[in-house]
């Protein structure tokens, strides 16, 4: 399972990657952040 996880997080970094450059790019990064922190607790 961690090859399908390293997938996706790279598939996720590089879209908001391609998004960065809208000016919603806040939005989407804190959008990243709470469902990061979601499916990671600590």
């Amino acid at each position: 399972m961690l090859q399908v996880e390293m997938v996706l997080f790279v598939f996720l970094v590089l879209w908001m990657c391609v998004f960065s450059q809208e000016p919603s790019s806040k939005v989407v990064a804190d959008r990243y952040a709470v469902f990061w922190n979601r499916t990671n607790p600590r």
